[in-house]
Formats: structure tokens, C-alpha cells, sequence
């Protein structure tokens, strides 16, 4: 049985503007920053923080930019 998960199964349709295998590096790198910002913004409207690791640390960044290390 096959488990391998192709990239093309990860992107959700419809939120794209162009194809992601089509995209030059240039317009690859502002998705991803779009991506970023969109993401953040939806976890603190919902009072959520944003965990990510920063200097070899898991920390929580909330909307009014706090950071706690984990």
C-alpha cells in the first residue's frame, strides 16, 4: 500500500490564484507570506497564539505581542 501524500493533495483548491507547480519563486515566496499573515490573523481573532519555535524554543505569540517560552 502506497502512503506517500503528493504535494498537489495538500494545497486546497480554491484558495489559489494561480496553480502552486506554475508559480515563479517570486510569486511562490509572497504566497507564503500571505499564507503567514492570513494564519496569524485567524488565530488571534479566535483568541488563539501563534506557537512556533524561535531560538530552539517553542514559544506562544499572542495579538498584543506577547511571547512565552514553552
Amino acid at each position: 500500500m502506497d502512503t506517500t501524500v503528493k504535494e498537489q493533495d495538500l494545497i486546497k483548491q480554491g484558495a489559489m490564484q494561480s496553480d502552486f507547480f506554475q508559480m515563479s519563486d517570486t510569486e511562490k515566496n509572497n504566497w507564503r507570506n500571505t499564507i503567514a499573515a492570513k494564519t496569524r490573523a485567524v488565530l488571534f481573532a479566535k483568541g488563539q497564539p501563534l506557537v512556533y519555535e524561535k531560538e530552539g524554543s517553542m514559544v506562544a505569540e499572542y495579538a498584543d505581542g506577547t511571547l512565552i517560552k514553552l
